[in-house]
């Protein structure tokens, strides 16, 4: 089988109620990012840090898979946990950044069907993908257009990690990574 591509355009300030459409190699739409929702099933909101809540809707409509950061007091410094949600099973699971490491490069781990998943910053500022220590895809982010391409090179992974919902929403969680980093460092080159 061929490489699976999807592509989306990010924009500078992503905000409430505000979509990002997520296309394939065709230039089809296969769906929309959310930077909030209200949906039913998720976690209370009070469990839930505010302004970290993303969804994906499928061409229709429908939310599929979200996510959001567990507010967790002072454990944050050393990392997130992440939330996810799928929407049509009803099921959950959970993420986390690479405790110690979140200060470093973006680095995102957890137990996906039972094997291990990781996503991580690699040199040249893109995300690999893995699932049970194999490489099946990359996230590609150019900072100046900021166009987003992720292309699947292994297919023989669980199926949720194909979808175009799961790798898009894989890059918001480095979007928050990036974006709150960015805020510390400014505030460190300050004060040094």
């Amino acid at each position: 089988m061929s490489n699976i591509i999807y592509h989306f355009k990010d924009v500078f300030f992503f905000s409430k109620q505000k979509t990002i459409p997520v296309l394939d190699e065709e230039d089809s739409s296969v769906g929309t990012i959310v930077r909030t929702f209200n949906e039913d099933g998720f976690l209370e909101e009070e469990q839930i840090r505010k302004g970290t809540f993303y969804a994906f809707q499928n061409h229709a409509g429908k939310t599929t898979l979200s996510f959001a950061v567990k507010k967790q007091g002072l454990k944050a410094f050393l990392g997130y946990a992440y939330t996810f949600y799928l929407h049509d099973a009803n099921e959950q699971f959970q993420l986390e950044d690479a405790k110690g490491l979140i200060y470093l490069y973006f680095h995102v781990k957890g137990k996906i069907k039972g094997k291990k998943f990781e996503a991580h910053e690699d040199w040249d500022g893109n995300i690999t993908l893995k699932w049970d220590k194999t490489i099946f895809g990359k996230i590609k982010v150019d900072t100046y257009t900021y166009k987003i391409e992720v292309e699947i090179v292994n297919n023989t992974v669980a199926p949720l990690l194909l979808t175009p919902g799961f790798v898009s929403l894989i890059y918001c969680m480095y979007r928050i990574y990036d974006t709150e980093t960015a805020v510390i460092n400014e505030l460190l080159d300050y004060i040094t």
